[in-house]
């Protein structure tokens, strides 16, 4: 088996979640347990085909829903960017595919404030725009900085020139004060995007060693990540929750130490 363990490829959401916490990204990526979806996520997924139909010129803004439509004018008009945009060919970070989709890509403008600037953008839903990203924070986010990775090299772009940055967060249940969008808005130099993968390549390397571990003891984990984001789906599995019993054996995790560490043929 090759260093990289099982791993086939590496994405934006795995480095984050390896940051957070290695055992749960060990749990979800190694291990393959499965990970429970909330509604929040069907509320996103149907924004997100929404935007990608009307960018793509598939339908008109009159037919988006009351959540989508307030977002039409942060966005590049209709034909003129990729909508949902694969990264082909992936990136490669520490010999592995970087895979991901780009909600809008859009090539350097010809003219005006962002002359000669591609822009990256991604829609986002929330229920409380307390936690969207800052600029400074949107200039480092993991995600974005790959886009942007992406599009220097798609466009061959100069550690002088830039890429721009946005963030479009829908609020799903907006108040009578409260606005239906937020914009986070921003650029990122070349050279800063290309450091911040260096360093993403570094996290990706120790990925490929923890894929190796057998157990999810022997994995770091991050009590202080337990109710990220609603809460890790693994807590009640997980050796540091002491008031949980010890979890079975799954089939899957039996099946990744056979792959990793093979029995000897008896002689």
């Amino acid at each position: 088996m090759s260093d990289a363990g099982i791993l086939g490829h590496v994405s934006a959401s795995q480095v984050k979640t390896y940051r957070a916490c290695k055992r749960q990204w060990w749990y979800e990526k190694v291990a393959r347990l499965p990970k429970a979806m909330g509604g929040g996520k069907d509320t996103g997924t149907a924004l997100h085909h929404e935007m990608r139909a009307y960018l793509a010129g598939e339908i008109p803004a009159s037919r988006l829903s009351p959540l989508a439509a307030p977002g039409v004018p942060e966005l590049p008009l209709p034909g003129t960017t990729l909508a949902e945009h694969a990264l082909e060919p992936p990136p490669v970070a520490a010999g592995l595919p970087w895979t991901g989709s780009i909600d809008w890509l859009s090539p350097p403008q010809a003219s005006g404030e962002w002359a000669g600037i591609p822009w990256v953008g991604d829609h986002k839903t929330t229920k409380n725009y307390t936690y969207c990203l800052d600029k400074e924070e949107l200039a480092k986010d993991v995600q974005m900085i790959s886009y942007a990775y992406y599009a220097s090299i798609k466009w061959s772009l100069p550690e002088s020139g830039f890429v721009r940055l946005t963030h479009v967060y829908y609020h799903t249940d907006p108040g009578p004060r409260t606005k239906p969008i937020k914009v986070v808005d921003t650029k990122a130099q070349v050279a800063t995007i290309k450091s911040l993968w260096g360093e993403f390549e570094t996290v990706v390397q120790d990925m490929k060693a923890t894929a190796k571990a057998p157990t999810a003891a022997q994995v770091e984990g991050n009590a202080k990540a337990c109710w990220n984001y609603g809460g890790c789906p693994y807590r009640s599995r997980c050796p540091s929750n002491k008031s949980a019993a010890p979890a079975p054996e799954t089939p899957e995790v039996i099946s990744v130490h056979r792959l990793l560490f093979p029995r000897k043929a008896a002689k």
